[in-house]
């Protein structure tokens, strides 16, 4: 859960950043380019926030998974709970997803070319500019060993990522939930027979039924573009409705995951302590404890 708060925080970070720069330019009187270090530098957060939007997928299926283990045979897998686990599930999975994190960066490399203002800030711009001085901008173009033999790495790249990193874990999520939620019934059954106070099983069960369905629609469109993509090769033709469909799904991933932070912000403990850490925020003292204190 703490591994997903992370990945939460800083991927609706990213995208909150990148919409306030966009906002501030407009407002610019005349919004110049960024330097080849401030775009290296967003080239490598938008790496980053492509590695933390699967380490999500990965780390959500594999604590339904841990937890079915965990309740089916207790005994035989208790030490999937220790924080110790946890903390190396996470690195493997970061690790393992930066792989692929790595290629999506290398993929692209920065292109030099003139820069002139647009037409709307034109007049500003010349006002302030010497204009006898070259600016330069840097656009993001495919690299050249990404493009030979009709794209073949390329292609590679996207198959690879969308099979492993969206279509399986959108398959796989579905069925690990399933047999997780019986499970969790059987539990909660068998522990109401022995206790009468409440427990939190059916939150749980609805916070993992949510992530279910969140990442099945706002991952699954989006491997099978990527396959799409990857069949396309350079046929442009091809690729026009793979891209369109592609954006679509983007924006859905975007929209689900904002809506995934208030939703598990309010439902699991857990997530609430991890993101009060994230920001420092400290948790008042409840009025028990203060009596307790008090007492003592």
């Amino acid at each position: 859960m703490i591994g997903i708060a992370v990945c939460n925080v800083y991927f609706m970070s990213k995208a909150v950043y990148i919409r306030l720069n966009s906002a501030i330019n407009r407002y610019m009187t005349c919004p110049l380019p960024d330097s080849y270090f401030v775009e290296i530098l967003e080239h490598g957060a938008s790496s980053l926030q492509d590695d933390v939007r699967r380490c999500e997928a990965f780390l959500g299926l594999s604590m339904s998974f841990i937890r079915a283990l965990v309740l089916k045979f207790p005994l035989k897998f208790s030490d999937l709970t220790l924080p110790g686990f946890g903390w190396k599930l996470n690195g493997i999975i970061f690790l393992g997803s930066s792989v692929i994190s790595t290629f999506y960066f290398l993929r692209y490399d920065l292109k030099p070319r003139n820069w002139t203002p647009d037409l709307e800030h034109k007049e500003a711009c010349l006002q302030i500019l010497d204009v006898n001085q070259t600016y330069i901008t840097y656009s993001h173009s495919v690299r050249e060993i990404f493009k030979v033999n009709d794209a073949l790495l390329s292609r590679i790249y996207l198959f690879i990522d969308g099979l492993f990193s969206k279509i399986i874990p959108a398959v796989l999520f579905p069925i690990v939930t399933v047999i997780l939620v019986v499970d969790i019934q059987k539990f909660t059954e068998t522990r109401s027979r022995m206790f009468s106070e409440p427990n939190q099983s059916s939150v749980t069960t609805k916070l993992i039924i949510y992530m279910s369905i969140s990442f099945i629609f706002s991952e699954l469109p989006s491997g099978i573009f990527y396959l799409w993509e990857a069949y396309c090769g350079q046929d442009g033709n091809c690729r026009g409705p793979a891209s369109s469909g592609l954006y679509l799904s983007e924006l859905v991933s975007i929209i689900t995951t904002f809506a995934h932070f208030p939703i598990c912000f309010v439902m699991s403990h857990q997530y609430r302590d991890t993101v009060r850490a994230l920001f420092r925020i400290k948790t008042s003292v409840t009025v028990e404890q203060q009596q307790m204190s008090v007492t003592n």
